[in-house]
């Protein structure tokens, strides 16, 4: 007789999980926020949905995507328990930040399904992270890429920086993390960001569910065996320099830069 899987229960009811076959679809919105911002809490119920796919066994594909409008943009500043930490000291704040987000991407990086980003509107700072721990990434026409981090007085975490620099090469990463350039989708095609790009009447989601197809079809052993190798080839080598920006995250957050931005977002 079948086992059935498990089942999975989003603890803050923003991130849904469906599935059609080998396919599942994992949503995180937040309707009340434009951007579709991280907190702490949804950084945990993405890495809770990441490790349900890896006791999924019947999963071989795993689309992550965000809302309607934006993938992420980014982590809130304005979230409750964000600002409760905040008062309480900057090290709270920073170790919260770092561990949850570190992960969710540590999490979605090695679920066993092959994962694919589909990107609406902006995938910014966390966000962008996020759309990087996946194995491709699909994006409509005129999404944007960047790491707004250099102008809030804090660094890029979640080993951010050594997975952008794997995916697009030192100097493109450079221009983001510095200089804080934004890429569009078709900007950020050639460099190895963005897999396909949906025109500007096709949902990212429609996109990402036809490349799901494809791999569907595919042997599911095949498919898993190929993903661990490469993680182990491109991404396992990076583990000492995000171990780096785990310092360099917590300690940008105790600044006297950081903590300006946080006020003047926290009372916008």
């Amino acid at each position: 007789m079948p086992v059935a899987p498990p089942a999975y229960a989003s603890a803050t009811g923003a991130v849904t999980i469906t599935t059609a076959g080998v396919i599942a679809t994992v949503r995180f919105a937040r309707p009340d926020r434009r951007v579709n911002p991280l907190s702490p809490a949804l950084l945990h119920d993405l890495a809770d949905a990441a490790r349900h796919l890896a006791r999924r066994p019947d999963i071989s594909v795993a689309i992550l995507t965000g809302s309607d409008t934006a993938f992420c943009g980014g982590f809130d500043l304005k979230d409750d328990g964000v600002a409760a930490l905040a008062e309480a000291s900057d090290e709270a704040l920073a170790e919260l930040v770092a561990r949850a987000g570190g992960e969710a991407v540590e999490a979605w990086t090695s679920t066993p399904p092959v994962t694919i980003a589909a990107v609406e509107g902006y995938a910014l700072g966390g966000g962008l992270v996020m759309a990087l721990s996946c194995d491709f990434r699909v994006a409509r026409s005129g999404a944007l890429f960047g790491l707004p981090e250099i102008d809030r007085g804090i660094t890029p975490g979640w080993g951010c920086l050594p997975r952008l620099v794997a995916a697009i090469g030192l100097q493109p990463a450079r221009r983001m993390a510095i200089l804080g350039e934004r890429l569009t989708a078709e900007q950020a095609a050639p460099l190895g960001l963005v897999d396909r790009i949906a025109d500007g009447a096709t949902p990212a989601l429609d996109l990402a569910r036809a490349m799901a197809a494809e791999l569907a079809v595919k042997p599911a052993t095949p498919l898993r065996m190929n993903k661990r190798m490469l993680n182990a080839s491109a991404i396992a080598p990076l583990t000492p320099a995000s171990l780096v920006d785990v310092d360099q995250f917590t300690g940008s957050a105790r600044g006297a830069a950081f903590r300006t931005e946080r006020a003047r977002f926290a009372g916008g």
